[in-house]
């Protein structure tokens, strides 16, 4: 089961997506320094701590209605650019897909039912 939810900054802006799994880990979604994506496996849930400050980052629920216990992850694929570096994930979610994506360095997402 998973969760989503968005890494703002204090701006209110997303700058990742979190998945959070039941075993308490998580995948967390940016742009990293050379616009690639990153997506980073983490043995906890909280915020990484290259988001720094720490008090200028937050999580807030992502804007998809998943039931109260999460919902499966069904699959996740790459999307790389036409030299193989990985600027975004799909994700299905239950009956959601997910997109995250680094475009000209900027991050965005996109949840769509399936």
């Amino acid at each position: 089961m998973a969760t989503i939810s968005e890494i703002v900054n204090g701006d209110g802006k997303p700058v990742a997506l979190q998945l959070a799994v039941i075993d308490g880990s998580s995948f967390v979604c940016t742009v990293w320094t050379d616009w690639s994506l990153l997506i980073d496996r983490r043995l906890d849930q909280r915020i990484p701590d290259y988001f720094w400050p720490e008090e200028g980052f937050f999580l807030r629920e992502a804007s998809v209605r998943l039931p109260e216990t999460g919902s499966q992850v069904l699959s996740s694929a790459a999307i790389k650019d036409d030299v193989g570096i990985v600027v975004g994930v799909d994700f299905r979610v239950g009956e959601h897909f997910v997109t995250v994506r680094s475009i000209g360095g900027e991050l965005t997402i996109a949840i769509r039912w399936a």
